[in-house]
């Protein structure tokens, strides 16, 4: 399966690279094998999925010279650290933007140090940062997920992507979110049925939903998915009311069925105090 999307991948460690497989392993649910370490069969491997992989400075500066190719690529994913000559990827950024004068492309960078952040902030022409770390990674492969299945994606208001979700990557507007929740090892979407009415239940095969779902909270500045305790994530638009008082309360959802209250956890009062009043508004 090809995609539409072109990126140009520039990046020496091998490890690293293969890492990459597995991120687009996971963005395309694929039972095939990962590349052995090999780099022809990387790069045969990465370019199946529209990424060239350039593994050296030396040959970035030769596909530089080729007439129209730098062009065609609509994302650069650059590593910061080259091994060549202590090569760093501002030099191959620099290199990028005089031969880019458009504005159809991104820059994202990936490192494992942390000092780039700050440079990051001070370079607003890089689009998008990522640590060479578990997280980072994770972060990658849902922002992978949203070019790769960029035809898919409807612009009309924020969403998540869960690219583990029923073992394919899809988007999910969050106005259809009615709650996330953690029911001992199983982790569940609450989702608004169109066409049933309510909300269906879902389940998720990844063991880390949570902090996937809260890691794009903070990304996105979502506001109307707030945070409630350590197992449930909920819509503010479709809480219906508040019973308690003092520092404990529940919270009734429209929608998610039974009409079963969930607690909400002290350290998290604060937040729909904020949202809704002090105290918050009871049900009668």
């Amino acid at each position: 399966m090809t995609t539409k999307v072109q990126i140009l991948y520039l990046e020496d460690n091998l490890q690293d690279a293969l890492r990459l497989c597995m991120v687009l392993r996971n963005i395309m649910v694929l039972s095939e094998t990962i590349p052995d370490q090999k780099s022809d069969e990387i790069q045969a491997f990465l370019h199946l999925y529209g990424i060239d992989w350039i593994e050296s400075y030396s040959d970035f500066l030769l596909e530089l010279q080729k007439e129209g190719t730098v062009s065609s690529y609509s994302l650069f994913l650059v590593d910061m650290k080259m091994q060549e000559k202590g090569v760093q990827g501002w030099e191959m950024i620099k290199k990028i933007r005089e031969k880019r004068t458009d504005s159809h492309f991104s820059l994202w960078v990936l490192t494992l140090y942390n000092h780039f952040e700050q440079l990051l902030q001070e370079n607003r022409r890089i689009d998008r940062f990522f640590f060479k770390n578990e997280q980072g990674y994770e972060r990658l492969q849902r922002a992978l997920a949203e070019v790769i299945f960029s035809d898919a994606i409807d612009d009309s208001g924020p969403f998540l992507l869960l690219p583990y979700f029923d073992g394919m990557p899809r988007q999910i507007a969050v106005d259809q979110i009615i709650s996330i929740e953690k029911e001992g090892r199983k982790q569940f979407l609450y989702q608004l049925d169109s066409q049933h009415g309510g909300a269906q239940k879902r389940g998720f095969a990844t063991n880390n939903l949570f902090q996937v779902v809260l890691d794009q909270i903070q990304e996105q500045h979502i506001t109307d998915l707030v945070q409630i305790s350590n197992k449930v994530i909920v819509n503010i638009r479709h809480i219906e009311g508040f019973s308690g008082k003092g520092k404990k309360y529940q919270v009734y959802l429209s929608g998610r069925g039974q009409n079963i209250p969930l607690p909400v956890a002290y350290p998290y009062l604060k937040t729909l105090k904020n949202r809704f009043g002090d105290p918050l508004p009871t049900r009668t």
